[in-house]
């Protein structure tokens, strides 16, 4: 069986995982425990409950045999080798530039790599707000319109913040996993956020997605029609183009 490790973060797992296919790795280990120099904007670390968190959603992945945790085996692949290969990964795509690390073709990231069974909630619009790559250029009430079909997902103390900022309450979906997340993502019609793990998934998912991008680090751009990239506040009347309300 063709194996690899990699250590994260989780939204580095996620975007590595069209490479892991296209190079037929059935057994990922996942290593929380690698001190690799923190760089970027976000500057968190890969930790044993984010890689118990990723762990089912990377199992529920049908080109996926096995899932464990590092702890020294010999492996096929070190996918971890992308950040010393590839130049400034602050303006790159991530997932292109673990792609040509291992001379996999592109083309490998335009179609959907997760997979999941979606979970359909009353709620058809998903926001998720992190205090990672923020972007103060954009005003979030330009949203406005999308709150009463909204819920939340992420973490409950982003929900509180996103409520109180917003001075709107919208619902907070709770999930146990990041494979419970991505079912929710997968029943929404919308997902609206800045670049986080939530985003990762969606973009996996290939959902209709409105990002808000981080200006200083712009790396998770993907180019297909139902992807919408905010770096100032847009026009209203020019901001819904994927769901009616």
């Amino acid at each position: 069986m063709i194996s690899c490790k990699i250590s994260g973060d989780i939204g580095d797992v996620v975007y590595s995982l069209p490479t892991i296919r296209a190079l037929g790795i059935e057994l990922v280990y996942l290593n929380y425990q690698n001190k690799y120099k923190l760089s970027g904007i976000g500057k968190t670390k890969f930790s044993e409950a984010g890689a118990k968190a990723i762990k089912p959603l990377i199992e529920a992945q049908p080109y996926i045999k096995h899932v464990a945790f590092y702890d020294g085996q010999a492996t096929n692949y070190d996918l971890d080798i992308f950040r010393s290969v590839q130049k400034d990964l602050t303006f790159q795509n991530l997932t292109y530039a673990i792609a040509r690390t291992f001379s996999v073709d592109i083309s490998a990231v335009e179609q959907p790599w997760l997979s999941v069974e979606p979970i359909r909630k009353e709620k058809i619009v998903l926001f998720n707000k992190t205090d990672r790559y923020l972007n103060h250029f954009i005003d979030w009430h330009s949203y406005d319109q999308f709150l009463p079909f909204a819920a939340f997902v992420g973490l409950e103390s982003e929900h509180k913040k996103f409520c109180k900022e917003m001075d709107f309450n919208i619902p907070f979906y709770h999930t146990e996993n990041l494979l419970q997340l991505a079912q929710l993502i997968a029943g929404c019609d919308l997902f609206i956020g800045n670049q986080s793990s939530p985003y990762a998934i969606a973009e996996g998912l290939k959902k209709n997605t409105i990002q808000v991008v981080c200006p200083d680090c712009p790396n998770c751009i993907f180019p297909r029609n139902n992807a919408h990239y905010d770096y100032y506040t847009p026009i209203p009347q020019k901001q819904n183009n994927f769901i009616e309300l």
